[in-house]
């Protein structure tokens, strides 16, 4: 089946990346013993003791249960205040890119916090039409999400900036019928995938000692073998109905995302064909500081960007 709601669903897998994992086993078993410590345990009590101790028999079982809730209630992974994104950054030079952020904050510890990104400019979108949302978002300079979150908790949103990052940008070594090679700067991202769109096609790229080669594992492949045969939003690893979502597994549906889309889509728009003498780069990677959030509480974000970088051959390549 082709999906339809990418963003949605992006999200959810984003949100299910961080789960308390509460011991409810223990928490049912206190429930039980503390429904009958203040029923008939003190009923039983309060007939055979002076009033005044077996109100200082109840409202001690009361203080001591009431701290074994919240050690209970604690109980679990080790859950960290975090948040989750992906991102799609057009490179549009001087390491100036346009990002868009699919992102999942989890709180563990209750507050209205503050949401914004180190840019000029922010847009942001509670992301959500089935359920409302306690927060109020400021677009535009300096905008911010000012969202409620509550204890153990995550709120998805979207977001949209002009931000700088590392340096995308390569220089052309070689640029004909045998082959394409890049070399790359000192800042070039540690890249865990890269892939070129050329004439039409597709290719695996390798990174070897600071020059982009065609990894000779992998043949040509053409836009329908890449989105497989447009099914790649619901296949391809991109299992959003999983308890965690595989961020490994996002390079090939964010790059159908970020061409416009796949047929059978919602808002579906065909890639535009490039001339020849212009391919695209995609490149993914960890996400850079610079395209972090930026609140009290949160210092932690786990994210991972597809940068889109145009390559022009320009004069004096070798064709």
């Amino acid at each position: 089946m082709v999906l339809y709601g990418f963003d949605q669903s992006l999200l959810r897998g984003l949100a299910a990346m961080t789960r308390p994992e509460i011991a409810w086993w223990l928490i049912y078993l206190l429930t039980l013993a503390y429904l009958g410590i203040i029923g008939p345990l003190h009923y039983h009590w309060s007939k055979r003791l002076d009033y005044r101790a077996s109100l200082g028999i109840l409202g001690g079982a009361v203080a001591l249960f009431a701290l074994a809730f919240l050690i209970a209630g604690k109980r679990g992974a080790g859950e960290q205040q975090i948040t989750h994104s992906v991102s799609i950054a057009r490179a549009l030079g001087d390491r100036r890119f346009d990002v868009t952020q699919w992102l999942s904050a989890f709180a563990v510890e209750g507050d209205t916090y503050k949401l914004t990104h180190p840019a000029a400019s922010n847009v942001y979108s509670a992301s959500s039409d089935m359920e409302s949302v306690n927060g109020r978002i400021f677009n535009g300079r300096e905008g911010h999400f000012l969202v409620d979150l509550p204890l153990y908790s995550s709120r998805p949103f979207l977001h949209r900036a002009v931000m700088t990052g590392p340096d995308t940008s390569v220089e052309v070594e070689r640029w004909n019928k045998d082959g394409i090679t890049f070399r790359t700067g000192k800042d070039f991202p540690a890249a865990t995938e890269v892939w070129a769109k050329w004439e039409g096609l597709f290719r695996r790229m390798k990174l070897q000692d600071g020059t982009l080669v065609r990894d000779p594992s992998d043949g040509w492949e053409t836009e329908a073998n890449v989105f497989e045969a447009q099914h790649l939003m619901a296949g391809n690893g991109m299992q959003f109905g999983e308890q965690t979502l595989d961020t490994k597994k996002l390079v090939r549906p964010l790059i159908a995302r970020a061409l416009g889309g796949v047929e059978g889509m919602q808002h579906y728009a065909p890639s535009r064909p490039l001339p020849k003498d212009q391919l695209q780069l995609f490149i993914y990677a960890p996400m850079p500081a610079s395209f972090g959030v930026q609140s009290k509480g949160f210092g932690r974000e786990n994210g991972w960007v597809l940068y889109v970088q145009d390559v022009f051959r320009g004069e004096g390549v070798e064709r």
